[in-house]
């Protein structure tokens, strides 16, 4: 693609190993592998965090639960794929086993439901869903298949291929069980550091190809970088520009310690920008320690690797004294415009809600807009963890001049039970009237109305008294005197939008 807002043109074909592939009837026989028996159908069982792991890596598997039931205090729940195998059988596929296994459980085990499913393993141990590569024009090659891990948490309802996540969902990409230990160790480290100076700083990459286009979503993303990480850098690859850095001088800057490392532009598993400014290889000239970063990458294909080659976030995470605690990126084609626009959200929702994890911030980020490119975007790591931030950081609620247009976007979670939060931004002063309507256009609460300053909000809905079923949210926005431009920033004095939400019982 030549075009930074409509795809990437960085492509390698990669042939996935077919872990789909098993004898059922083998399975049934077996029954519950290494004495490890599990009633995954009694409604009776509870669990906040599962990890879904092979018998090989249970170990590992039981070390990260059971620091999540101590430093968390989640109900932490290890199940190994033969007890899915065994009891959730009605599909001939390990992906469809699986994924008939999360369903139930989010379905009726007890409340409060599972609100996070941990895969431990790359896909050849722990199966992922494989479908076609997203259709290309007569005549253009493109890759066989594609790896999505979303597909396992989609709901049932909603239209094909944009289904919103029920659950929080995220993977430790490990090829063996020396690396899964790595990846486990680095996740109970972090969560243990001390704050220090690095925990306010993110560096935002961008690549200089399509007259510059990334740069330009780079600079779009920096204010809601900013309202959390106030020491906030952009590295442009362009030697010609005032923000150019070299690989070496980039390097030194993420060994001396990042909290969020972000990047726009086009990539393949192996490289970001046709310009090899940072590849697999560079991961092994990191000396960042536990300096950690979340790594959010924009780019195509960067997932999943055949590990004839490693990919950037795997080795990144494989990676024993230095690299990333987690990385979000594609396993396919992806769109600039769309990717942008899920980062945007999701360092908003980090920004107003300083409890968020990463996992559950990257959720309701891609639930906000159901994409269905978007699906490919997975989160490769423990979506438990809390993102470095500075000390003390409090809710961006009201941040004047950040926002750069009004909106009301998507409540999260959603569907939800009992509670979600519903957020908004101004661009001036207004009088800001937020309603929920049942189906009838009955008003059954009122959540804001009053003055409100510039700046991103957050309101908390809770829907304890209603029934399960689809409801309305109206923001009406109007200007205030002396507001300048008005709200919209073209001269409108009035802001109207309506969005749904779903109340599950």
């Amino acid at each position: 693609m030549s075009n930074a807002n409509e795809g990437c043109d960085m492509t390698l074909p990669i042939t996935f190993r077919n872990t789909s592939a098993y004898i059922l009837c083998l399975l049934i026989l077996a029954g519950f592998s290494g004495g490890y028996a599990q009633d995954l159908r009694s409604v009776e069982t509870r669990a906040d965090y599962v990890l879904i792991t092979s018998a090989d890596y249970r170990a590992q598997a039981e070390r990260l639960a059971s620091f999540r039931e101590t430093n968390d205090g989640f109900a932490s729940m290890v199940v190994v794929l033969d007890s899915i195998f065994a009891q959730f059988t009605t599909t001939p596929s390990a992906d469809s086993s699986m994924k008939e296994f999360i369903a139930y459980a989010l379905d009726f085990w007890q409340d409060p439901k599972p609100q996070y499913f941990v895969l431990l393993g790359n896909v050849n141990a722990v199966p992922t869903h494989v479908e076609p590569e997203y259709p290309w024009p007569p005549g253009i090659s493109h890759r066989d298949s594609i790896c999505i891990d979303h597909w396992f948490v989609e709901g049932e309802s909603g239209i094909s291929g944009s289904a919103v996540a029920r659950a929080v969902l995220g993977r430790l990409p490990a090829w063996d069980s020396t690396s899964l230990a790595v990846m486990v160790d680095k996740v109970i480290t972090y969560e243990n550091l001390e704050p220090e100076a690095w925990w306010g700083r993110s560096v935002g990459l961008v690549d200089s190809a399509d007259h510059h286009a990334f740069e330009a979503d780079m600079e779009a993303l920096q204010g809601g970088l900013a309202a959390i990480w106030t020491d906030t850098l952009t590295v442009h690859m362009d030697p010609s520009s005032p923000m150019y850095q070299g690989p070496a001088s980039f390097l030194d800057i993420v060994n001396e310690g990042v909290a969020m490392l972000v990047y726009h532009g086009h990539a393949n598993a192996y490289t970001l920008s046709a310009a090899r400014y940072f590849t697999t290889w560079s991961v092994d000239a990191l000396r960042n320690g536990d300096r950690l970063p979340v790594c959010v990458l924009g780019g195509c294909g960067l997932s999943f690797d055949p590990r004839d080659t490693i990919s950037i976030p795997v080795h990144l995470l494989e990676q024993p004294g230095a690299g990333a605690i987690a990385c979000v990126a594609s396993s396919g084609l992806t769109f600039e415009s769309s990717v942008h626009e899920v980062f945007k959200q999701l360092f908003r929702l980090l920004a107003v809600n300083t409890e968020y994890t990463a996992g559950q911030a990257f959720r309701a980020a891609k639930n906000a807009r159901p994409d269905a490119i978007l699906r490919r975007l997975g989160f490769l790591g423990d979506p438990a963890i809390h993102i470095k931030r500075p000390a003390g950081t409090a809710p961006v609620i009201a941040s004047e001049g950040l926002p750069r247009s009004i909106s009301l976007d998507q409540n999260y979670p959603n569907p939800f039970n009992p509670t979600t939060t519903i957020p908004y931004s101004l661009i001036s002063r207004s009088h800001a009237t937020l309603i929920v309507y049942n189906t009838l256009g009955q008003q059954v609460a009122i959540l804001e109305n009053g003055e409100r300053e510039a700046g991103y909000h957050a309101v908390r809905f809770d829907a304890s008294g209603l029934s399960s079923g689809m409801y309305f949210y109206r923001l009406h926005v109007r200007a205030l005197d002396g507001s300048g431009l008005g709200i919209t920033g073209d001269g409108s004095r009035e802001f109207v939008q309506v969005r749904k939400l779903m109340v599950l019982r």
